[in-house]
């Protein structure tokens, strides 16, 4: 199968054939064991993987890696490429010491100006109520986790017209700095989200945004950059001047409907998921309770990580222990 271990996340020579990451994943199919040299070894079927993470938070010997665009963004980036930078804002709540000398560092290489990703989060709030007001309909599933998306599409594609039709707030606020900034240049995304890059290659996004940075890895580059004796802590970033609203909220659980409460007061049920021992088996009940014509949620805020990106599957993973992030957004 020449799938194996060519997408996102693969196996490495670590595997012991423990078969504890089938026993996780939510894709049956997903993880293939083979014999080699008479020992087992589970690959990654990347055309099944919907980039969950589960594997890697199941695995004890640290034989599952990803992949993201780090270094092509580096080599790029070094080579006079004209790059813009999304940011997440998962990384001003996770990491509020380092955020804003790596995003100066950032620019120091070249970055042409950096935006944070709750602009895109406030303008996709005010097209989601545009967009219920005029439709009228019930029971839409959030569209901001790409894990959540990949799952309807590839495994529950009944559920796609449940999906609500509205760039993200990454592509957002690609569009915005696009349109209303005048920036013409590429644009990656640093955030928490192996999944992202997914929905960077998605159709319908005109690859506007051509990187994907998960923070897991860029934290570890310029750990090695400091241990190499390169001092970047004095350098202060210059950050896109667009006021934030209540945006800043999203990356945590249920954010997106927080949102909707604030801004219209929707009485209906707003049903908030987060989780992957939950998320799952939520939309295989809800593609039934769809079939049986029962009573629908009036919006479905779903999430594949514990706790919202803010604890996302490029993220590490002792910041799922940090109470404190709660009380940064």
């Amino acid at each position: 199968m020449t799938s194996l271990n060519k997408g996102l996340i693969y196996t490495t020579d670590k595997c012991i054939g423990c078969n504890r990451c089938i026993n996780a994943c939510p894709v049956l199919g997903a993880n293939v064991s083979k014999i080699e040299n008479g020992q087992n070894r589970i690959y990654v079927d990347g055309t099944k993987c919907i980039h969950c993470g589960k594997c890697l938070e199941t695995c004890r010997h640290n034989a599952r890696e990803y992949r993201d665009d780090l270094e092509r963004f580096f080599f790029d980036l070094r080579n006079g490429k004209e790059i813009s930078l999304i940011v997440d804002h998962t990384f001003f709540n996770n990491y509020p010491q380092e955020a804003d000398f790596i995003i100066g560092y950032l620019q120091h290489l070249g970055v042409k100006q950096v935006y944070d990703s709750s602009v895109g989060a406030d303008i996709f709030t005010w097209a989601y109520l545009k967009y219920i007001g005029s439709n009228k309909k019930e029971g839409m599933i959030s569209n901001t986790c790409p894990t959540v998306v990949n799952y309807i599409v590839k495994y529950k594609p009944e559920l796609l017209e449940k999906l609500v039709p509205i760039h993200s707030p990454m592509m957002s606020t690609a569009v915005y700095a696009r349109k209303y900034k005048n920036d013409n240049s590429c644009f990656a995304f640093l955030g928490p989200c192996i999944a992202k890059k997914d929905e960077i290659n998605s159709p319908g996004t005109d690859q506007m945004v051509q990187y994907n940075l998960t923070i897991q890895k860029l934290l570890e580059k310029i750990m090695y950059l400091r241990e190499d004796g390169e001092d970047i802590t004095s350098y202060k970033p210059q950050m896109d001047d667009t006021p934030l609203g209540l945006g800043v909220i999203y990356p945590m659980a249920g954010g997106l409907a927080e949102n909707m409460v604030h801004f219209e007061g929707y009485n209906a049920l707003i049903r908030t998921v987060d989780g992957k021992d939950q998320v799952f088996r939520f939309l295989n009940d809800y593609g039934e309770r769809i079939d049986t014509s029962k009573q629908l949620p009036f919006l479905v805020d779903i999430m594949n990580c514990n706790q919202g990106c803010i604890c996302g599957t490029g993220m590490d993973a002792c910041m799922a222990q940090n109470e404190d992030i709660m009380f940064r957004l």
